[in-house]
């Protein structure tokens, strides 16, 4: 739109522009200097304005002409202002025309108008979301983990009711550049973002809204509600400024969602699907130039990205540290997931704790049980009782004569721990897996009272194990248990001044090479009516080598553990 205005040489003339959204005043992203020219296209420079602001969406400039030249005479002349209408986009050029006529006698200023000025031009702007309450981020908290940071802040509500709210997440290590691309998009209030532990990170948050919805959930997930912008691509063919249908391609669209909105340069483009074998965007007819852009030729290798959508203008930003620390307010379970593995201070994949790692089951589990032929007895229990066993001296074993010593000796304690023994459930010790949440900033150990790993350091702390062999004829092993053969021990009374009396009792026991028992696995014991008598953490085990280096019988000495302790909230009910 030209307008003219007028006004005489000798007397400054003031100059303004107003901007309206949705018919009510709104002040732009940013509003640029003004430019005079002596003619429309191509004319000379004569002066550059800086803009006052009088109110919302409402900028004047003053020129006067004889001050910037005393040659100039009355004629038609030109002022050119560039404004940006939200964060991000591109500026927009509007020049009008006004006219200068013949000097007055009267050379009195005209006084600066308050709070409407003389003369003003309207123009229109993009509706974007606005803040209910408090704009952009109010919140970055270290969760604790090591791994995220979490952001929060209050509602933002679209132009439209049509419309639905997004807000695009930057981050970014150092605080210059944090506004320049979104890294995540939510629908959430409430995110966590996974950064390196210990670096200062930027955060701002940004509320957006699109003219078309599309499905968040299908970008990559980085955090808890949070969504990864894709990567920008590289436009692989030209596209035309046609709008009759048309595909877009790229090195890889896997990253977008099956329906969204592009940014080209200063065209925004809908797709309504992707073509994933060859990488492209498919755009149907009517769906180019769309929120009010301009339809453009775009040459190979211009960027290309995920439009960010119609945002506010905030520039909050707040900074943020992901550490380690005692007090754990969240264990956010994808975090700990998307992690694990790539982290190595937050997993222990290989056991490098305990001393004995040749002690293993691998080559001991499937040893066989005596037979029930040739010069093997077939059963103690029936001999020690008397009854027959129809044994007789000669024969063969496991298909070939000879003894083989390691299989006759594991069979020989196994025949022993029939009689003697007692069946116990074994709670091997975690040593690999997720850290749990209670380890700290300052130290890498666990607490000694955690509900969730017990004082292992790692989450459930113990793994059942179970015994898949017969432990005895005339006992059903349905429940996996071993046997153990407890030597006669000391049971005392203790008076203790925090606890008044506990019971000390470190019994020492033996079991054969399988399962492979460690320093710390527990062992639970019942009484003779199968009712719970007390848990018992072991000590130390000591090993023996026998002919060819095989092992013998493990020996170990265990503690009974006293009923206030944590492990025994640790449930074995359905074990």
């Amino acid at each position: 739109m030209t307008l003219l205005r007028n006004g005489p040489i000798n007397v400054p003339i003031i100059l303004c522009i107003k901007f309206y959204e949705n018919g009510s005043l709104f002040t732009p992203f940013s509003v640029g200097p003004a430019r005079i020219y002596d003619q429309a296209i191509g004319g000379t420079l004569l002066a550059t304005l800086t803009p006052d602001a009088y109110g919302v969406g409402e900028f004047c400039y003053t020129w006067d002409a004889l001050a910037t030249s005393t040659s100039l005479t009355p004629g038609i002349y030109y002022d050119e202002i560039d404004w940006v209408a939200e964060s991000g986009m591109a500026s927009k050029t509007q020049r009008y025309s006004f006219q200068l006529t013949t000097a007055t006698a009267d050379t009195t200023p005209t006084p600066t108008p308050t709070p409407t000025p003389t003369v003003s031009t309207d123009v229109g702007c993009r509706p974007h979301p606005s803040w209910i309450h408090r704009p952009g981020l109010i919140l970055v908290e270290d969760i604790g983990n090591g791994l995220g940071v979490g952001l929060g802040w209050e509602e933002a509500r679209t132009s439209d009711t049509d419309q639905q709210i997004h807000y695009n997440i930057y981050y970014s290590n150092t605080r210059f550049g944090v506004l320049t691309t979104p890294k995540a998009i939510t629908t959430s209030r409430e995110v966590v973002i996974n950064i390196p532990p210990g670096n200062v990170y930027y955060f701002a948050v940004k509320a957006t809204e699109f003219d078309t919805d599309f499905d968040i959930t299908e970008l990559v997930q980085i955090g808890t509600n949070a969504y990864q912008h894709p990567t920008s691509q590289v436009l692989l063919n030209e596209v035309p400024d046609e709008d009759d249908g048309y595909r877009i391609q790229v090195a890889d669209v896997s990253e977008f969602p099956s329906t969204g909105e592009l940014l080209i340069e200063t065209e925004i483009i809908r797709y309504s699907s992707l073509d994933l074998v060859n990488n492209e965007f498919v755009v149907d007819t009517l769906n180019r130039a769309i929120t009010q852009t301009v339809l453009a030729v775009h040459e190979i290798g211009t960027a290309v990205g995920l439009w960010k959508g119609i945002e506010d203008g905030n520039t909050i930003i707040r900074q943020g540290v992901a550490a380690w620390h005692e007090t754990f307010p969240q264990n956010i379970a994808e975090i700990g997931e998307l992690n694990v593995d790539a982290d190595g201070y937050r997993a222990a994949n290989i056991d490098i704790i305990t001393t004995d790692l040749s002690a293993s089951d691998t080559n001991t589990v499937n040893f066989p049980n005596y037979d029930y032929k040739g010069y093997h007895r077939p059963s103690l229990q029936s001999l020690f009782k008397g009854e027959c066993v129809n044994s007789y001296v000669g024969g063969e074993f496991d298909g070939g004569r000879g003894l083989f010593f390691q299989d006759r000796n594991l069979a020989r304690l196994d025949a022993m721990l029939q009689v003697t023994g007692e069946p116990v459930i074994l709670l091997r010790r975690k040593w690999t897996g997720r850290r749990c949440k209670c380890i700290g900033l300052r130290r890498e150990h666990a607490r000694t009272r955690c509900d969730s790993c017990f004082g292992t350091g790692f989450d459930g702390g113990y793994d059942r194990y179970i015994n898949a062999r017969a432990i005895s004829e005339s006992f059903v092993n349905t429940r996996g248990f071993i046997l153990i053969r407890y030597h006669p021990y000391l049971d005392d009374l203790k008076i203790d001044g925090g606890q008044g009396l506990t019971q000390v009792s470190e019994p020492v026991s033996w079991t054969i090479t399988v399962p492979t028992i460690k320093d710390r696995d527990m062992f639970v014991r019942f009484n003779e009516d199968g009712t719970e008598e007390y848990r018992y953490e072991c000590l130390n085990v000591t090993r023996n080598r026998l002919l060819f280096g095989e092992s013998g019988k493990q020996e170990f000495k265990a503690l009974r553990m006293d009923k206030t302790d944590v492990i025994y909230q640790l449930d074995i009910s359905g074990l």
